[in-house]
């Protein structure tokens, strides 16, 4: 049996872990051994510096919890890194080696046959400096099969800066697809070079295979609106409490902090959940209000009422909309896209009628079925 190294992000973040999980089932599925390596950055994450021990330690957290909201907001990430963790060592099929350096990388040419980097936004040049080579499996060598499966570039455009890095990183790919419609156009400009548009990873699974690593015993037993928002808006408050209003049932507001702000709020908080409650709080929900690109994924994979917030600003530097707008385009659903013009105006517009989304989803899915098939048998 072949075997295919994949590099991709599979840090402390939904969707992060979960198209992580998606892209090495999927490659396991078509009859490969799929291995994640461990790369990644920020260097340190998995093997903490003297500092973060220190800062991991009783006396320092004791110290510092003299301030209540630095207690608060510490153990929520504390308890959330334990489920992270839980979740990598119980679904993640991740190397027992560890590459330290993009030239440690160059060591996995002995132990794999091809290569595979993806998705998330790992194309993304403001997530690392630039254009982290690793990503782009600079690292594998000739006769090396090299795919690329729907990385994110997220940005409307590559900084002029590290266009000229980008192409070439791009040219020395065999196989290249993207996550996003303007990712295509960003390729094709820079480099010359036909990329393939494929679904995210995590959209490769329909809802009932993910269902199945979903516990059945809900989190949250009264009804209730999931909102989770990366954003810092004031706004997003607005368009919260105009959906609990026109919705008319008596609706809990539940939310997994994020941010400092978050947690001044009177929303019922989920302090620890990892991946899979995250699953668990989208498929229980009534409505999810959200400006997150994987939550509104799985919005529509469980067949969800769902609102999408844009969490940048028009004209807004480094904005990552264009990911959202490429989702919601490609399956029929940009009307629920709520601006910020329309937060406390906007009406329900009826029960989406998934019927349609999930037959051009499983349309979809197969052509990017098709397509890693083909680029991983060398087609």
């Amino acid at each position: 049996m072949k075997k295919v190294g994949l590099t991709t992000c599979f840090l402390d973040n939904y969707g992060a872990c979960l198209q992580a999980y998606a892209l090495s089932n999927v490659i396991e599925s078509l009859g490969y051994d799929c291995e994640i390596l461990q790369y990644i950055e920020p260097q340190g994450y998995f093997d903490p510096t003297f500092i973060d021990r220190i800062k991991n330690s009783f006396i320092y957290n004791k110290i510092r919890s003299i301030s209540n909201s630095y207690k608060t907001s510490y153990l929520c990430e504390k308890i959330k890194r334990k489920s992270f963790k839980t979740f990598r060592k119980t679904y993640l099929n991740i190397s027992e080696k560890k590459y330290r350096s993009f030239d440690e990388l160059k060591d996995a040419n002995k132990y794999y046959d091809a290569f595979v980097c993806g998705s998330d936004q790992i194309w993304n040049p403001s997530f690392y400096g630039g254009n982290n080579k690793a990503y782009f499996l600079n690292f594998a060598e000739k006769g090396k099969r090299k795919v690329a499966y729907a990385p994110s570039i997220g940005l409307d455009k590559i900084p002029d800066e590290y266009e000229k890095d980008f192409a070439e990183l791009v040219n020395y790919l065999d196989y290249i697809s993207v996550r996003e419609a303007n990712a295509v156009n960003i390729v094709k400009e820079l480099s010359g070079r036909d990329a393939k548009y494929v679904l995210d990873p995590t959209l490769l699974l329909d809802g009932e295979k993910w269902s199945k690593i979903v516990s059945e015993q809900r989190i949250v037993k009264k009804p209730y609106i999931f909102c989770y928002l990366f954003g810092e808006h004031d706004e997003y408050n607005v368009a919260v409490k105009h959906l609990r209003e026109i919705s008319n049932e008596d609706l809990d507001i539940v939310i997994i902090p994020f941010c400092k702000k978050h947690l001044e709020n009177s929303y019922t908080k989920i302090y620890d959940a990892g991946p899979l409650e995250f699953l668990n709080l989208i498929k229980n929900a009534q409505y999810v209000i959200t400006d997150s690109f994987h939550a509104t994924v799985f919005s529509i994979l469980f067949s969800r009422q769902f609102f999408t917030l844009p969490r940048f600003k028009k004209g807004q530097k480094n904005s990552m909309n264009s990911r959202i707008y490429s989702l919601l385009d490609t399956v029929g659903a940009r009307d629920r896209l709520i601006d910020y013009s329309q937060f406390d105006t906007f009406q329900e517009i009826g029960k989406i009628d998934y019927s349609q989304i999930h037959s051009e989803l499983e349309r979809l899915r197969k052509d990017s079925l098709d397509y890693l098939k083909g680029a991983l048998e060398e087609k």
